[in-house]
């Protein structure tokens, strides 16, 4: 007799299944002790890297970069800012429609400090070392789309080069 639930499945299946339905579902989480145990110091530091598409090879990680700096609010179009309004501040590389990087504003009280990095990218593989175009999108309806009629947006003057600070945008158009 094969053992077998009462549906007529075989126990190792349905177990093995189970098990694996149970770590697709918990992925992530409650990792504190590994955590732990890799943030004690060894003997060699370690490097990032990417795995290669063509194999067991190893790419160099790409180079980190961050922009930071601060959005304002031109006076006359303070009094149009609502509590629902969300902020969308965009890094692109310039001639290009999709931008590498979006960071989200709810909720904007202005002044507001924002920070762009690759964390708040888009999958785009362009490479920022040019400079990057950086804007500012308040929009009414919450979606980073398009800006729509009523809508209030503003761009920082040139290009921005990665790893700059104090990069102030002052949103200063109605659309």
């Amino acid at each position: 007799m094969r053992n077998v639930n009462r549906f007529g499945r075989p126990v190792a299946a349905c177990v093995a299944a189970l098990s694996l339905a149970f770590a697709a579902a918990s992925c992530g989480k409650n990792t504190s002790e590994f955590d732990a145990a890799a943030a004690t110091p060894s003997a060699a530091p370690v490097k990032a890297v990417v795995a290669s598409p063509h194999g067991s090879e190893a790419l160099p990680a790409p180079p980190a970069w961050t922009i930071r700096g601060t959005l304002e609010i031109a006076p006359e179009l303070q009094g149009k800012v609502k509590p629902t309004d969300v902020v969308y501040v965009t890094a692109r590389v310039p001639g290009e429609r999709m931008p590498i990087a979006v960071a989200r504003v709810p909720e904007p009280a202005f002044p507001v400090e924002y920070v762009l990095d690759p964390s708040h990218g888009m999958g785009s593989s362009a490479d920022p070392a040019a400079g990057l175009e950086v804007s500012a999108h308040l929009s009414r309806s919450g979606t980073a789309g398009p800006a729509q009629p009523g809508d209030l947006t503003g761009n920082h003057d040139g290009p921005v080069q990665p790893g700059a600070t104090n990069v102030t945008i002052t949103i200063d158009t109605e659309i």
